[in-house]
């Protein structure tokens, strides 16, 4: 399915049927499940010059099924965050290389002829953040499930990080559960040790 190669799925695991045939090649086959490949999925990473603005991710994959071209993207947002898509240089392109990645972290590198988005072909959870060239900069939704980054002519280092809120606050917690059990073993220590200069102190029964 174009959608699917447009998304970046690389494999699917399904009935062994003649559609999948059709659209992958069959790496392996258990009984009636086979595993296909997709003959050309978009790159994890990608840059595209003039992207669609929608406004749900519903309509993004609508448009995504729709739309020609391999590298085409919908980008995602409302009436506050809605993005100035002017779209100066249509005829941009650019090279892009992932110089890192870890499962809460990604380094890309981006060389534009002129200005456009990064479109990388992983989840935006709530947590991600990102940084262009060292400052902060706003991610939005890309090709429905996707993230989308603004970038400029040039080129620029785009570094996300993953940072939710619910791990921020459990670190918190946890610092804070710490704090309070290494008081209450000062304040035991300090209670045995007052103790002891008491008994020392005190005068001897005869």
């Amino acid at each position: 399915h174009p959608l699917w190669q447009r998304l970046g799925v690389r494999l699917v695991l399904g009935a062994d049927a003649q559609p999948l045939k059709t659209w992958g090649k069959r790496l392996a086959a258990v009984g009636d499940i086979g595993l296909f490949e997709a003959p050309q999925p978009t790159p994890r990473v990608s840059f595209v010059a003039c992207p669609t603005v929608v406004k749900t991710p519903q309509e993004a994959l609508r448009t995504l099924a729709k739309a020609r071209g391999p590298r085409v993207a919908t980008v995602e947002a409302d009436g506050v965050n809605r993005p100035a898509m002017k779209c100066p240089a249509p005829q941009a392109t650019a090279t892009t290389k992932i110089m890192g990645h870890a499962p809460e972290s990604m380094t890309v590198e981006v060389e534009a002829s002129g200005p456009g988005w990064l479109n990388v072909q992983d989840l935006l959870y709530p947590g991600w953040k990102a940084t262009l060239d060292g400052k902060a900069a706003p991610m939005l939704h890309a090709n429905g499930v996707g993230r989308a980054l603004q970038v400029g002519s040039g080129r620029h280092v785009v570094v996300m990080t993953f940072a939710p809120t619910s791990v921020r606050l459990g670190l918190w917690l946890s610092g804070i559960g710490w704090l309070v059990w290494l008081m209450l073993v000062c304040g035991s220590l300090w209670r045995i040790r007052w103790a002891a200069q008491l008994r020392q102190r005190a005068p001897p029964v005869t």
